[in-house]
């Protein structure tokens, strides 16, 4: 049984490891979810489901919750995921490497970076964040300053959402009426 388990196992290695090399999206979701399916078919809308579709790439794009992406470094080691959260919304990203150490660096909807570096060189990696603006946030992806990664090493990645805490987002102005 163990040696059908790895064969299947090695198979699916190859088939994402195939994907990857041709641009194509590789993701696992739960289909028992009905958010998680319709974040994966508007993920596939918004980018094709290779590169040559709609000029797509899978280390910068869109992510949604409940989807686990399978993606590899791009020439500069790194990888941008991009993500419309709520003020209040907890978000925790997974990134699982093979052959390097995640790191991740996130960008928020007002431009204050926050780095996640791996001291501990967890793998997979896990980052939880309770998101304090809404608007769009940057994820990046990115290998260890102390891993030799190179292009094209593969890794996974997932962000899963909480947003029972999500409270409206109401900005105070600074302009007084009357005024220039």
């Amino acid at each position: 049984m163990f040696g059908n388990c790895y064969k299947e196992y090695k198979i699916l290695r190859k088939f994402e490891d195939a994907l990857r090399t041709f641009g194509a999206i590789y993701a696992e979701i739960n289909t028992n979810d009905p958010e998680a399916v319709d974040n994966f078919l508007q993920t596939v809308f918004d980018q094709g489901l290779t590169n040559n579709e709609r000029s797509g790439n899978c280390w910068s794009m869109n992510i949604r919750p409940g989807i686990k992406i399978s993606c590899a470094l791009s020439v500069n080691k790194d990888a941008y995921y991009y993500y419309k959260g709520q003020k209040g919304e907890k978000v925790t990203i997974t990134v699982s490497a093979q052959n390097f150490i995640p790191e991740i660096r996130i960008v928020d909807a007002n431009g204050e970076m926050d780095f996640y570096l791996n001291e501990q060189k967890q793998n997979p990696f896990t980052v939880t964040k309770t998101l304090p603006y809404s608007g769009e946030y940057t994820f990046e992806v990115r290998s260890s300053y102390y891993s030799k990664a190179k292009e094209g090493e593969p890794f996974t990645i997932i962000l899963i959402s909480d947003k029972s805490n999500v409270q409206p987002d109401i900005r105070k102005d600074n302009l007084v009426e009357g005024k220039k």
